[in-house]
């Protein structure tokens, strides 16, 4: 019998993976930069994580927002779903890869759902125009950013927008030089992801019967 062609046989395939954020070799370089020369000496991991998502380095201001916007960001808490199932993996006593596995995957699509609700008010400050004010706004909130960025806070049009936490952090992180949704995702997932696994492995492995909380409220269902 003979075989039919496959789309594996009727087209020429690259012979090489090509490298294109780190140069393979004994000397790395990301994005041109030499990781063990250049940047592990004199750059902090902040900047790391910039030229990671951005393939460049931040001048001073950018990077302030940037980090203030990481940190801004990070503020999750057992209350939330990506820390809860990591904790919750945890305490069914999975092992570190499975818990870590948890955690990236739901910040990840917390990240994207965040992402696409806010991605166009984040278009139209970035083009320019000031964001219509959101009933989530918080004014300590808002304060504490401002106080953050401390020096960089007069140039910060982002800080003055009356808009929810999570808007108000991404256009901050906008203001940095993030300004794709890809770029947004990926920050979000970097900046919450140490302090998720950090609460997850606070809690005890193989303890789910003695340290979750499954007497949950009762529900009555009623038939209409």
């Amino acid at each position: 019998m003979s075989r039919l062609p496959s789309l594996f046989d009727v087209r020429d395939w690259p012979t090489k993976l090509v490298a294109k954020a780190v140069t393979p070799g004994e000397n790395k370089r990301l994005f041109g930069y030499s990781i063990e020369e250049a940047l592990a000496r004199s750059c902090n991991l902040s900047v790391m994580l910039y030229l990671s998502l951005t393939g460049e380095v931040p001048d001073r201001p950018n990077l302030r927002r940037f980090e203030v916007g990481m940190w801004f960001a990070s503020a999750l808490s057992i209350e939330s779903a990506p820390v809860h199932a990591a904790a919750l993996t945890r305490m069914c006593g999975s092992t570190p890869t499975a818990i870590q596995s948890v955690a990236a995957t739901a910040l990840a699509d917390l990240s994207r759902v965040e992402v696409a609700e806010h991605f166009s008010t984040v278009q139209g400050f970035l083009g320019g125009g000031d964001c219509a004010p959101q009933d989530a706004f918080d004014g300590e909130v808002a304060a504490r950013l401002l106080a953050a960025l401390a020096d960089e806070a007069p140039s910060s049009r982002a800080s003055r927008q009356r808009v929810g936490r999570t808007c108000l952090v991404l256009l901050v992180l906008a203001e940095s030089g993030l300004a794709t949704r890809e770029q947004l995702e990926r920050a979000l997932v970097m900046a919450r992801l140490p302090i998720t696994t950090a609460e997850a492995f606070a809690a005890r492995s193989g303890r789910f019967m003695d340290d979750y909380p499954v007497h949950l409220p009762v529900v009555e269902y009623v038939e209409e």
